[in-house]
């Protein structure tokens, strides 16, 4: 689908091309709109651009250029165009090539609501120079190999100007409402012309402003007609005539010259600005192009856009939600609301503190934003609140049927049905249940961040079941929970097809926990645990290279669940993946003084890599060679930076011997060889210690589902 830029700046007054309020801002600097109004007027082709065909209730919308709802309520028809790639691109071209400002009213009080990096207005600079892109040197609008569509967009980019728009200048003659011949006064002296002026110039401002511009460079040209160059002089003459011969005679100064020399420049002078006015209406006639969706196909939208635009802020299927959300007016912006929530519900309902949202993975940093885990999260659940309320009853002989039916729930085209009251109705209730299963996840399985969940979708079926506010003071249905998890984990269980896995355990789970099934649907599985053969088994473990980040992961936070001490000299200190969460400090003695340290948890090598170092090579080496037997996740466990500083380079004889033996046993530390140098040695050490976790593992997962 082709539309001129014409076109769309009508479709956009019109209110028929919006965009879907994304709660998104408008990015690009200002060299970065210079960079695309050089191609655009050379007439460089601009990539593809995403619409989606539509109506007026399909999203909350808003008009490019604009943080707000500009006018778009008062459009004529219902049909809409929601662009959902292009929105840098298009806003940029709207801003430079229209006036923003053209409708009545407080220009000023219109500049608040303008994206705040669109507070310029362009001007191409036609001021001669030796290149003469324009040809107002002798206006002659070039042509040929010399013409605008040949040149190179950075030669117009020197040649583009900008003036920010502030309230202080509200006076300067660029400004909206300015005097009429202020204004043309200086674009004419300075020779720029507004390019904002280009479209629906029903008053001409723009040919108006070329000829002034051409005919100030004739009487330039006229005044310092004896200074200039011979060569300049005989071009200029051949020029002129060519409209009238007798401009050959002009040197002489005559008063019957003057009458020719004003017949000739009012000639050329119109002639340069006409073409020069058919070339700019000619870029805005030039074709962009389109990849029209039709509103039944929204669910491609998002992949059609990673195709088209690996850079740039990335659409969501969040961002979609989003815009369907803003449509139920009884509620302020969704992402506001999100944001609150998570920010007062952070952290467990049980405990003192709350978690740090950025800490645990579900915030980003940088942005503040959700993660887009955790938006998937929220989208996943949000549709299966909505959707399903209440889990039928499950039996063996329905179990395919109900699992069907959530998978499709998971499906981005359903998630984009999803009624715009209903999203916000259930948001608290979704938001609520996921922080309470993150808790749950760090309180009792020792997740340290939510990325550190490899099998992702494992929190849903967690999270449907704390719907239920008073669940995590229910023991018996955490502990059903727990071993689910840990079986999960530890046995395979979700290695393949995870989405339908996922939609299966949501059933199971909710069957086995909130309804108390006696039937445990997880107890194959538990044979697997640390036994599944090229997953968790000892034969695997031992070797790096090919194990699974998810049973290496899953063994780390296992020891850590159990609460273990420390290896610090301090016996007292506890390790808990939520007092990282919760960014807890430790307080300990040095110098004879009490220090506040930050409690940060580091992987630490039970059996130091320097046992095996040789001449060739130096910790870091070993470090990465995933062929070490020391690299094995047996060997690994968490302490605290401060122990891992405090153990430093001392042997495993020495370090081990001196910890509390509450370490000792809480990290699941075997009897100690004689020689930790000799291989043999270390992989006994190894295979005792999996015997140690394992045995432990088997007796918690039987005490769980008692």
């Amino acid at each position: 689908m082709e539309m001129t830029l014409n076109d769309i700046l009508s479709e956009d007054e019109k209110g028929i091309l919006v965009l879907p309020d994304f709660q998104r801002e408008f990015v690009w600097k200002a060299a970065d709109q210079k960079s695309l109004i050089a191609a655009f007027l050379v007439q460089i082709p601009i990539n593809s651009m995403l619409l989606l065909e539509g109506n007026r209730d399909d999203f909350a919308e808003k008009r490019m250029c604009w943080r707000t709802n500009q006018n778009t309520e008062s459009a004529k028809t219902d049909v809409r165009r929601y662009l959902l790639d292009g929105q840098q691109r298009l806003s940029t071209l709207k801003n430079a090539f229209s006036d923003l400002f053209r409708d009545e009213g407080d220009w000023m009080d219109q500049l608040k609501s303008l994206e705040s990096r669109l507070n310029l207005r362009w001007f191409l600079d036609f001021t001669p120079d030796e290149e003469d892109v324009f040809g107002l040197r002798t206006l002659r609008f070039p042509e040929g190999d010399r013409a605008i569509n040949k040149l190179e967009p950075s030669v117009i980019e020197s040649r583009l100007k900008s003036f920010s728009l502030y309230k202080k200048n509200a006076n300067e003659w660029y400004a909206p409402g300015a005097p009429k011949d202020d204004f043309f006064r200086q674009t004419a002296a300075q020779k720029l012309l507004p390019l904002y002026q280009l479209y629906r110039d029903e008053k001409h401002v723009t040919t108006d402003i070329l000829t002034e511009i051409a005919m100030e460079r004739m009487n330039e040209i006229r005044a310092g007609w004896e200074n200039m160059p011979a060569d300049f002089k005989e071009e200029m003459l051949g020029i002129l005539c060519e409209i009238d011969s007798a401009a050959e005679k002009w040197k002489t100064q005559t008063p019957q010259m003057d009458m020719v020399w004003m017949k000739c420049s009012n000639k050329l002078a119109i002639t340069w600005s006409s073409s020069m006015q058919s070339y700019l209406t000619e870029v805005l006639n030039q074709e962009l192009t389109f990849i029209k969706l039709e509103k039944d196909e929204i669910n491609r939208a998002i992949v059609i856009f990673e195709n088209l635009n690996n850079s740039g802020t990335a659409l969501s299927t969040y961002d979609l939600v989003v815009a369907r959300a803003a449509k139920c007016g009884e509620y302020p912006s969704l992402t506001e609301r999100v944001m609150k929530m998570m920010e007062e519900n952070a952290g467990s309902e049980d405990k003192d503190g709350k978690f740090s949202l950025e800490k645990i993975g579900i915030l980003d940093p940088n942005s503040h934003r959700m993660t887009a885990t955790f938006q998937k999260w929220y989208l996943d659940l949000l549709a299966l609140c909505i959707e399903m309320p209440e889990m039928k009853e499950i039996k063996k002989e329905n179990i395919r049927e109900v699992e069907n039916e959530i998978s499709v729930l998971f499906k981005r085209g359903s998630i984009l049905n999803l009624g715009s009251k209903a999203i916000h109705e259930k948001s608290e209730l979704v938001i609520r249940s996921l922080l309470r299963a993150v808790t749950f996840l760090n309180q009792r399985c020792g997740l340290l961040r939510i990325d550190q969940l490899s099998y992702k979708l494992m929190v849903l079926p967690i999270a449907y079941l704390m719907r239920d506010e008073n669940i995590l003071q229910d023991k018996k249905k955490l502990d059903r929970m727990e071993y689910w998890y840990w079986v999960s984990i530890f046995s395979g269980r979700y290695i393949t097809n995870q989405n339908r896995r996922c939609a299966e355990d949501t059933a199971w789970l909710y069957q086995y926990v909130e309804r108390q099934s006696d039937f445990n649907p997880f107890a194959d599985d538990a044979h697997d645990v640390l036994a599944r053969k090229k997953y968790s088994d000892f034969a695997t473990l031992l070797h790096p290279e090919a194990v699974n980040p998810v049973v290496s992961n899953g063994l780390f936070a296992y020891v850590l669940s159990k609460h273990p001490h420390d290896f610090y000299r301090d016996k007292t200190i506890e390790l808990r993946a939520e007092r990282i969460a919760n960014n807890e400090e430790i307080f300990v003695e040095a110098s004879g003084k009490t220090l506040n340290v930050p409690l940060k948890l580091e992987l630490h090598h039970i059996i130091p890599l320097g046992t095996s170092k040789t001449m060739k090579n130096v910790t870091s080496d070993l470090r990465k060679d995933k062929q070490n037997l020391l690299n094995s996740p047996l060997n690994l466990t968490y302490i605290s930076s401060l122990a891992n500083k405090f153990i430093g380079a001392q042997s495993p004889q020495v370090y081990l011997d001196n910890l509390y033996a509450g370490s000792i046993t809480d990290h699941f530390i075997p009897e100690r060889p004689k020689d930790f140098k000799v291989e043999a040695d270390q992989k006994k050490f190894l295979e005792d210690r999996y015997h140690l976790i394992l045995q432990d593992l088997q007796q918690h997962l039987q005490e769980l589902c008692q």
